[in-house]
């Protein structure tokens, strides 16, 4: 068994959909821890799930999108494999996958709401020697989207 690093690092952006010159709201999203170390693991093993906390810090609801990329060796898959990891949000029994296109997290977060979410963490099955070493630091970044639901004022 090989000995996996990947670090996780939660990055923001504002993703505004207008329909009208005249909407105006309040932006602004944060998330809570900003960054996970996942640290290390036997192939194709799941990390313990991190708890997470996205908060709509405007005053009008947003829609909260999720995606992530992929590594500089390795790509984001729904399950590990060769050189493939998974990430995805949830609970248990009900875990949803994480790729680098958009994925719906929260449909409707209301101004100064909060939704509290899990991300687990699967390393990949096996990786190929290059880079060596095998335990090599990976980093993906995590970006949540805000999709504000304007009403016209």
């Amino acid at each position: 068994m090989f000995k996996l690093t990947q670090k996780f690092v939660l990055s923001l952006a504002v993703m505004v959909i207008l329909s009208s010159a005249n909407l105006m709201a309040a932006i602004g999203v944060k998330v809570i821890p900003n960054s996970w170390y996942v640290g290390t693991g036997g192939a194709g093993t799941w990390v313990s799930p991190s708890t997470f906390l996205v908060e709509n810090i405007g005053t009008d609801p947003a829609k909260m999108n999720i995606r992530a990329t992929n590594t500089q060796n390795w790509t984001l898959g729904p399950s590990p494999a060769l050189n493939i990891f998974a990430i995805q949000w949830g609970t248990e029994p009900n875990w949803n996958s994480i790729t680098t296109g958009n994925t719906e997290l929260v449909p409707s977060l209301a101004g100064g709401g909060s939704f509290p979410f899990y991300l687990r963490y699967q390393s990949p099955t096996d990786i190929l020697t290059k880079p060596s070493p095998k335990h090599s630091i990976q980093q993906s970044q995590l970006l949540l989207f805000q999709q504000f639901l304007f009403q016209q004022r």
